[in-house]
């Protein structure tokens, strides 16, 4: 089945994972999941200001979807996912991350989640 990956848009969808949902640390992210009934994925991205400026922010948003996007296939579940960066990451931690290593640990927070 070929369900599409869609994002959050509302605030009380995103709160509705974060109240509701399981949550999973590692690496520098933290995976919120709530599963649901409808065939679709959808996912949330959260970053503070704190971590940086727009560029870095976004730069974050681009690679954490893109690993979203390239691993869709193998998402099992229907679910509603959220990432942020933990607690603690800074502006030069969140400008150094690289595809690779969010790959991994976002592959990694997601068997742990037995989301694939």
């Amino acid at each position: 089945m070929n369900r599409a990956l869609s994002s959050l848009k509302t605030a009380d969808a995103f709160r509705k994972v974060f109240r509701k949902g399981r949550a999973f640390a590692g690496g520098r992210y933290v995976l919120y999941i709530l599963e649901h009934e409808e065939p679709v994925v959808r996912y949330g991205i959260v970053i503070s200001k704190k971590c940086g400026n727009s560029v870095v922010r976004h730069r974050f948003a681009r690679v954490v979807r893109e690993v979203l996007r390239t691993y869709r296939p193998q998402i099992k579940k229907n679910a509603d996912l959220v990432v942020l960066p933990k607690k603690g990451v800074t502006y030069a931690r969140a400008n150094e991350i690289r595809y690779k290593e969010a790959e991994e640990i976002l592959l990694g927070l997601l068997k742990r989640a037995h989301a694939i």
